[in-house]
C-alpha cells in the first residue's frame, strides 16, 4: 500500500499554497535529511553548485542543488540568484523531495529496510544514477539496467539485496568518486558516516 501526500486545499492553481499531509515514514526520513544537509553551503569543490558567467556561485541548499531548482521551476539556472537559494524553506524542500526523489523515480516502492537509503543517495547523486547502481548490484544486466523502477527492479532488489550490502555499494560508490577526483575526499568521510548511518537506523533522535 502506497500512501500518498494529502492536500488539504482544493485548489491547486499556481502561487496558490498548500497545506501537505505526508505518511509518516517520508516525515521522519525527511527531519532526517533536512539534519544532515544542513542550510546553504557554496563550496566550489561541491559538483552541485554552479558558477555562473559572472563569476557568481549558485549554493546548495538543504541538498536541493542550483540546477535542480532551476528545472523544477523551469527555470533558466542562470536566472536564479543566491537569494532564490537561500530563500527554500523546509516546506519547499519536502515537497520537492517527494516529487523529485520519491513520486517521480517511485522510490517508494521499494523494500523497506533499503528505501530510505535509496532516497538518500537519489538526493546526493541523482536518482537515475542510483537505481542504476541498484539494479547492478541487483544482479539485473543489459537492457534491465535502465534506470527506472518497475516489477523486474523490484523483484530483484527483494531477491538480492540487504540494507548492509546496499550500504556497502553506497561506501564503493563512494571512494570511487574520489579515486577519480580526489578533490572530493573532504566529502568522503559525511558520506560514509551518512551510509552507514542509514544501515544502522540511526540518524539522532527523532
Amino acid at each position: 500500500l502506497v500512501l500518498l501526500p494529502v492536500f488539504s486545499s482544493t485548489s491547486n492553481q499556481k502561487g496558490c499554497k498548500m497545506d501537505i499531509t505526508y505518511p509518516d515514514w517520508e516525515n521522519k526520513l525527511f527531519k532526517k535529511v533536512l539534519r544532515l544537509e544542513g542550510g546553504y553551503q557554496d563550496n566550489t569543490a561541491d559538483k552541485g553548485n554552479y558558477t555562473k558567467s559572472d563569476g557568481t556561485v549558485l549554493g546548495t541548499m538543504r541538498g536541493i542543488t542550483p540546477k535542480t531548482y532551476a528545472a523544477y521551476h523551469n527555470k533558466n539556472i542562470n536566472d536564479v540568484t543566491v537569494a532564490e537559494m537561500k530563500a527554500i524553506s523546509k516546506e519547499d524542500a519536502k515537497k520537492l523531495y517527494h516529487e523529485i526523489y520519491i513520486s517521480k523515480p517511485k522510490f517508494d516502492q521499494l523494500p523497506e529496510n533499503i528505501r530510505d537509503s535509496v532516497i538518500d543517495m537519489g538526493i546526493n547523486h541523482g536518482p537515475v544514477r542510483t537505481i542504476k547502481k541498484l539494479q547492478k548490484l541487483a544482479g539485473l544486466t543489459g537492457r534491465n539496467i535502465d534506470g527506472k523502477i518497475g516489477p523486474v527492479t523490484i523483484q530483484a532488489v527483494e531477491n538480492n539485496i540487504t540494507s548492509e550490502s546496499w550500504a556497502t555499494r553506497r561506501i564503493q560508490h563512494y571512494e570511487k568518486i574520489v579515486e577519480q577526483d580526489p578533490v572530493q575526499r573532504q566529502f568522503l568521510r559525511g558520506w560514509k558516516r551518512r551510509a552507514n548511518k542509514l544501515v544502522q537506523k540511526k540518524y539522532g533522535k527523532d
